[in-house]
């Protein structure tokens, strides 16, 4: 009876393992990341076999001391992924918050056919009349 329950106990634990390794093979992802002076740029690409196209999420951080960014009321950033330029504009009218280093979060979907592990992303922002740029690549 023991060697029974303990038969049992382990193909549940096997078919449980191959469920979930299944699942993750069906959602890869790519994450390309970069830096300059004083900014970081994150993009996480979330890929679904099942999709031609895949969902990113940008994340944009400021490296040095947040309340340099209190009199920022505006950020502009924008980087080349794939075949599309993106360019977004972030408006505070009482300054950039000071309170945590994520500035900016942008989602949105890109094909599938212009990320790669060789593709290098430009990457621009501009704040306070200062402008950065740096290249975003595959980690």
């Amino acid at each position: 009876m023991k060697k029974i329950f303990i038969l049992l106990l382990t193909s549940i634990l096997l078919i449980m393992l191959v469920s979930c390794s299944n699942n993750d093979s069906n959602n890869k992802g790519i994450t390309y990341t970069g830096e300059s002076e004083n900014w970081k740029a994150t993009i996480v690409n979330k890929i679904s076999k099942d999709s031609n196209n895949a969902d990113y999420v940008l994340r944009i951080e400021y490296k040095g001391n947040l309340d340099d960014l209190k009199n920022v009321h505006q950020i502009d950033y924008s980087f080349q992924y794939g075949q599309t330029e993106i360019k977004r504009s972030e408006t505070r009218p009482n300054g950039l918050p000071t309170d945590k280093s994520i500035v900016y979060k942008d989602t949105g979907q890109i094909n599938v056919d212009s990320i790669n592990k060789q593709t290098k992303i430009p990457f621009k922002i501009k704040w306070d009349n200062r402008s950065e740029e740096c290249e975003l690549e595959f980690k």
